[in-house]
């Protein structure tokens, strides 16, 4: 529904979806984010993958979403029961930014 943005994405004859990957040693490429789902905190850019990455590290987190929020405090978390999902599981990260932001 925005013709400026989707030619933004064409570059050349590629198209650019935004995801972010590295390739390893043996020529593998991993996942590690969405160029636009990068979150500004105090000037320092963070990639809400890595932040949930480490979380899920913890043996007492079964699974994370980092989202944005327009909150003066630093460094908030908030814990929840469960997260919004596809039906094939994946977080709906939209609509818990637009719960943060009291969009819905």
């Amino acid at each position: 529904d925005n013709p400026e943005k989707t030619a933004a994405t064409i570059r050349g004859n590629f198209y650019v979806t935004g995801d972010r990957a590295l390739m390893d040693r043996d020529g593998y490429f991993w996942f590690v984010g969405r160029a636009d789902d990068v979150i500004i905190s105090s000037g320092y850019r963070i990639g809400p993958f890595e932040v949930e990455s480490a979380l899920i590290e913890h043996p007492a987190v079964v699974e994370s979403a980092v989202v944005s929020s327009p909150d003066p405090i630093r460094g908030e978390v908030q814990f929840v029961q469960e997260l919004p999902k596809t039906i094939t599981g994946k977080i709906k990260r939209n609509i818990l930014r637009d719960q943060e932001w009291g969009r819905i």
